[in-house]
């Protein structure tokens, strides 16, 4: 038992460890203006998250029925994602002031929630 405890607490201190490393390197990327960073590691993280609170199948439908917020979370998400993934013709700079609207909104949300 006692060494199970231990696996168990181990392996608390390196969730716990993991979230403080998300938090920096998204503080770190704001900072330095490399705002695409900051939203790409807070969808991740956002994504961990939800993967470990409610297994490998939350799917926006199945948050729902949680809470409502957290279904428009995913779909901000999502949509995140997929912008990402696209060349746009918006400039450079419109880009990184969405990314980092964005990345703030998810922290936001993250932190209140």
């Amino acid at each position: 038992f006692s060494a199970n405890m231990q696996a168990v607490y181990e392996r608390e201190r390196k969730r716990m460890g993991n979230k403080a490393n998300v938090v920096e390197a998204v503080r770190r990327a704001l900072e330095e203006d490399r705002n695409e960073d900051a939203l790409r590691e807070t969808i991740a993280f956002s994504r961990r998250l939800f993967r470990d609170l409610f297994g490998e199948a939350a799917q926006r439908d199945m948050l729902a029925r949680v809470d409502p917020k957290l279904a428009v979370f995913a779909w901000t998400l999502d949509r995140a994602e997929e912008w990402l993934g696209e060349t746009g013709a918006e400039t450079a700079e419109a880009r990184s002031d969405a990314c980092r609207l964005t990345a703030l909104l998810a922290v936001y949300v993250l932190s209140v929630y």
